[in-house]
């Protein structure tokens, strides 16, 4: 809902994450927990909405992409939102 059209690069923030080539059977659990912690920093320093209509999959703008594979963009969010213990 975000998405204003044009170049996203030029008011967003991209995250990559490695996945040796083969995103659908890279197993991502560890990603899951770095990256949802570097989410929540990202936000909280920029005060950006811990939210899907924030936080999004690149193929979610450009539907020409796979990025981001089988990464459970719900997830990321989901674990971005829980303090952390």
């Amino acid at each position: 809902p975000v998405y204003r059209g044009g170049n996203p690069n030029l008011y967003t923030i991209g995250i990559e994450n490695a996945d040796g080539g083969n995103p659908n059977s890279h197993i991502r659990d560890s990603q899951y927990k770095v990256l949802s912690e570097l989410v929540r920093d990202i936000c909280r320093r920029h005060n950006i909405p811990m939210d899907r209509d924030h936080i999004c999959g690149h193929k979610e703008q450009c539907d020409q992409t796979a990025c981001p594979g089988n990464l459970d963009v719900n997830r990321v969010v989901d674990l971005a939102n829980q303090e952390v213990t």
